[in-house]
């Protein structure tokens, strides 16, 4: 869960300033006690849960009374929706409810940690853990972009910088109202959604979180001991937690990626774009896609030793060998494969499937997606100027 504080990208525009509406969350000065939680739970949830089962009877009886009344398909079609999303909401709340016990011994644990003063040390832990074990990930962050492996003190540089310790400090921060709201699951939902959508725009994907749960566990691991250490039971909490914290950001942003898939172009951009490929068709696939691949791998390359990466290339990266001509030319029918995805009224929603055999095929996860995004760019700019 990257919370970056990176500056806001220039590429997105007014796009970007619609793109995140943090919901209002409930923050309390402190976490209540377990016997508070057990009499709040009977007290409001518990007659939360009952009003929404006395609504859905009194939709069902209404559904009586409307079939008497012969009210219009659209009326019952809304109606029927209604009692729908209504037993959605109670199945989801009971369901939550079970789940509660598994994440209660994650949030004593945490609270732990607050009097103990080690929040912050385990967070740092976990992105020490990360940084270090997948490396490929450091550009996503500014101050992880120049990383020296050789120095024996990068980590301590690391926590003087400020741009860390904030990082550090939004992700406990984000932790704590996760814990705090954990009674609430649909705010709970919300709030992660929002931090998916939110992390969609600086390259986060859903291979991330997977990273961050591991990073977290280990991590936390590393550095607390005796009273604070992980035990089993606290472990398969925190893992449950995790759980439900990466299926929820996950889906927020899953939900961005459309919303981004089908407003991103405009008519007349991309009716330019079709121009300036239909020149490129003409020249020939073969060589356009063979000299957008020496480009791409070429400044890829660069990107790695400016960044003090050291990453294995492919062998299809040869572009002496067959396999870069079977590469290169399977990467332009992929673009071309996403310009032809385009519609008026979906814009590249269909994208993810068309170039979906292509992705199982070449799919390679030790890389970095900006810079990838940088390589793929310098690749097309020399197409376009070819």
């Amino acid at each position: 869960m990257p919370v970056v504080d990176q500056e806001k990208p220039e590429d997105f525009g007014p796009m970007y300033e619609r793109a995140v509406t943090w919901p209002s969350m409930r923050q309390t000065a402190s976490v209540p006690s377990i016997a508070q939680l057990v009499e709040r739970r009977t007290v409001e949830q518990w007659v939360s849960l009952g009003a929404v089962m006395v609504n859905v009877e009194a939709l069902r009886a209404g559904e009586t009374y409307e079939t008497k009344n012969e009210k219009t398909d659209k009326q019952r079609e809304i109606h029927e929706f209604d009692i729908t999303r209504l037993e959605e909401e109670l199945s989801a709340r009971w369901s939550f409810e079970e789940e509660e016990d598994e994440f209660e011994a994650a949030r004593s644990h945490w609270i732990q940690l607050q009097k103990t003063n080690k929040q912050a040390i385990a967070v740092r832990s976990a992105f020490f853990y990360l940084l270090e074990k997948y490396p490929h990930m450091r550009p996503i962050w500014n101050f992880a972009r120049n990383i020296d492996d050789c120095e024996d003190m990068w980590k301590g540089e690391l926590e003087d910088n400020f741009y860390f310790r904030h990082h550090c400090a939004s992700i406990q921060a984000a932790i704590t109202m996760i814990m705090e709201n954990k009674d609430e699951p649909s705010n709970l939902r919300k709030f992660l959604n929002e931090i998916g959508g939110h992390h969609f725009f600086y390259d986060a994907s859903e291979p991330h979180l997977e990273v961050f749960h591991e990073s977290m566990i280990e991590g936390m691991k590393l550095v607390l001991n005796g009273a604070d250490a992980l035990d089993d039971a606290i472990e398969e909490s925190w893992n449950e937690l995790l759980k439900v914290i990466k299926l929820h950001i996950c889906e927020g942003i899953t939900i961005q990626r459309v919303n981004y898939l089908t407003n991103c172009m405009t008519t007349a951009e991309i009716t330019e774009i079709k121009e300036t490929w239909d020149k490129v068709r003409e020249h020939g696939f073969e060589s356009a896609g063979e000299m957008f691949c020496r480009t791409a791998f070429s400044k890829y390359t660069e990107l790695l030793q400016k960044h003090n990466l050291t990453r294995k290339m492919p062998n299809y990266a040869r572009i002496d060998s067959r396999k870069f001509k079977n590469f290169s030319h399977q990467i332009i029918q992929a673009v071309d494969k996403t310009i032809a995805s385009y519609t008026k009224e979906d814009g590249f929603c269909g994208l993810i499937e068309e170039i979906q055999d292509f992705v199982v095929r070449f799919l390679v996860v030790d890389v970095c997606p900006p810079l990838i995004r940088k390589a793929f760019m310098e690749g097309e700019y020399q197409i376009n100027i070819w």
